[in-house]
């Protein structure tokens, strides 16, 4: 009896098809921005206002540096939700993680694209209430930021 071996050779097709199916479970993918209505749908809460301070603790956990923060925002205007007035100061949470390990980083969640700095007019989209605290929207829930400060200024905060 003839036991017949199958061929070891692949074709590029074949080898082009393989990184197209598997390329994708490589390739780190971030949270995409969600646009200006989902976050609106999505927010309890909507404020504009400055950045008084920003209270922040970093930390490495596996291949991951973490950065949480608790902002102090000034409200300049509450567009959505209540409990919140002109005047008023809030406080809210939000965080980051950057790769610290080598090769490819894990996909999914990493916190807020950019996290503002003291002196900052924000316009945020929380989710929360006066009792239990104000989580930031994810990954873009702080948008249209203006830096007031320079670069070198807000390297060293």
């Amino acid at each position: 009896q003839t036991v017949m071996k199958p061929s070891c050779r692949l074709s590029i097709q074949t080898l082009l098809l393989a990184k197209l199916i598997f390329l994708p479970q490589l390739v780190s993918a971030a949270a995409p921005p969600q646009s200006k209505a989902d976050l609106i749908a999505s927010a309890s809460h909507v404020v504009t206002g400055v950045i008084i301070a920003r209270y922040k603790r970093t930390e490495k956990k596996e291949n991951y540096d973490y950065t949480y923060s608790i902002l102090e925002i000034a409200v300049k205007n509450a567009v959505k939700g209540s409990d919140i007035e002109p005047k008023d100061r809030i406080f809210v949470r939000c965080w980051q993680r950057s790769w610290a390990g080598k090769g490819i980083p894990d996909p999914g969640i990493h916190g807020q694209d950019r996290i503002p700095l003291k002196g900052d007019a924000v316009e945020a989209y929380l989710k929360g209430n006066r009792k239990l605290g104000f989580d930031v929207l994810e990954p873009n829930g702080f948008l249209n930021f203006t830096q007031k400060r320079s670069s070198s200024e807000q390297n060293s905060e």
